[in-house]
């Protein structure tokens, strides 16, 4: 390239000397009539001369060029000038917020706004970080509102709503949020992670359960990641998100009264959820109306060999609540036998017994229940049979024996200590998801009250 310019200038250079030798060997005179005046010349004088007129003029019209542009330069450099000013502002802004100086971050980062007119998205983007990590919500909506405005930055600003709506606990709006950013990214496991959070709450457990299947399916080659993914946004597991999901939308069948397709879910929500207790209860309620009871109670046997709980015996007399008394205790008595040696399994021959009215059987067992472990339920139900009995000085003493007993596990919130002995989605109290668990009352002086023993002893109160 660099040869090939060389080239041309030096033809260029040839071209002038021949042109300058032409007008040496030929400069004749010239003699020009115009308007009554009469020049006299040479053809290489006249040309020189229009030569050094062109370039006058070339000068001339470069001199008003560069007259015409001087405002604009000068604009031009103080834009120049104001533009490295806001970037050092916003360099300085993303310093105080590495080192936790939220407040002055956000100060700084203004000011770069201001000397950043024609990149906005810049500061804005940098001010919603420093925004959402202070937890700063007017900011936060703020400046994900203004990103909103820009295509590039719309799907990240309605991520960045939707968050905060959770913290907010505004499920509509995270609902509203999340339609509009799955129509832009179909496929961001993010998205569905917080529109299964929102389903969830607002009750809608099918749209809860495709989201959760789109987040499994989206990592279906990390196990791991899933599992990250769900415990992010308070989850747990898959598969027991995926059960307690088929759970709820079993219920709200049965309150239509589609009894198959409830039994049916509930059943399918036992493959993910094996040992949790409440699903076997609604399986009970809804098995005679859907004409399976064998089936139920093939799976209450089943969890009954591995681990005995009061829901499962609750469950159990539901299944056989219309049969008489005398049968159910001898059902009661065949399901034990699967874990004979287990608290359980007394206490439900104990509570049949005393429906069919048969105080001595129900008083060996329950003494068979104390020698295991003294709780304050076993105690009360003691006192039951000694007050049906009339022996009440008897019954006194037992229920005496109760205040001094083991408190009784309870399902209890992780969150708020709430505690209750029926089982529910949500927590009765502060509304958390999934929070009961089945254990001891953190307050240890908890013993039973009068609902509380109306509740266990449900199948003798209904006798």
């Amino acid at each position: 390239m660099r040869y090939f310019y060389f080239l041309i200038l030096f033809a260029v250079l040839v071209l002038f000397g021949l042109a300058g030798l032409w007008m040496v060997q030929n400069n004749s005179p010239l003699q020009v009539v115009w308007l009554g005046y009469e020049i006299r010349t040479s053809v290489a004088f006249l040309i020189l001369g229009l030569f050094a007129l062109s370039i006058l003029f070339v000068f001339i019209g470069v001199a008003l060029i560069w007259l015409i542009r001087l405002p604009s330069r000068t604009f031009s450099a103080f834009g120049n000038r104001r533009h490295d000013q806001g970037l050092q502002l916003l360099t300085q802004g993303l310093i105080a917020f590495s080192a936790g100086q939220y407040d002055e971050a956000l100060a700084l980062t203004h000011k770069a706004a201001k000397r950043l007119p024609n990149q906005p998205l810049l500061p804005t983007i940098v001010s919603a970080e420093i925004a959402r990590a202070s937890g700063n919500t007017a900011e936060i909506r703020k400046n994900y509102s203004a990103l909103l405005q820009h295509k590039e930055t719309e799907f990240v600003a309605l991520k960045g709503l939707m968050v905060q709506a959770q913290k907010d606990k505004n499920y509509a709006e995270m609902l509203s949020l999340g339609q509009k950013a799955k129509r832009l990214e179909p496929k961001d496991l993010g998205i569905s992670a917080l529109l299964f959070q929102a389903y969830k709450q607002q009750r809608r457990w099918q749209e809860a359960e495709i989201e959760l299947d789109q987040l499994a399916k989206g990592l279906k080659k990390s196990p791991e990641q899933q599992e990250a993914l769900l415990s992010e946004t308070e989850e747990g597991t898959f598969a027991r998100q995926k059960g307690l999901l088929l759970f709820q939308r079993g219920r709200e069948a049965y309150t239509k009264y589609q009894v198959k397709d409830a039994l049916s879910l509930v059943l399918k929500a036992m493959q993910y959820l094996p040992s949790l207790p409440p699903l076997y209860v609604l399986a009970a309620q809804i098995a005679p109306e859907a004409n399976m009871v064998s089936k139920v109670r093939r799976r209450i046997e089943d969890v009954w060999r591995v681990e005995p709980h009061p829901d499962i015996a609750k469950a159990f007399n539901v299944l056989f609540s219309t049969e008489p008394a005398p049968r159910r205790v001898r059902y009661a008595e065949k399901l034990a036998e699967l874990n004979p040696e287990h608290v359980e399994s007394h206490r439900l021959i104990a509570t049949a017994a005393i429906s069919a009215r048969d105080f001595v059987k129900a008083r060996n067992h329950v003494k068979a229940a104390l020698s295991i472990e003294e709780t304050a339920s076993l105690c009360q139900i003691m006192a039951h049979i000694a007050a049906e009995e009339r022996d009440l000085e008897q019954a006194e003493q037992w229920r005496k024996r109760a205040m001094l007993a083991v408190p009784d596990h309870f399902w209890v919130c992780s969150e708020c200590n709430f505690h209750t002995l029926n089982w529910d989605i949500f927590c009765s109290s502060c509304g958390s998801w999934d929070s009961y668990q089945w254990e001891l009352p953190h307050n240890s002086h908890h013993h039973l009250n009068q609902e509380h023993e109306t509740l266990l002893l449900t199948n003798v109160i209904n006798r």
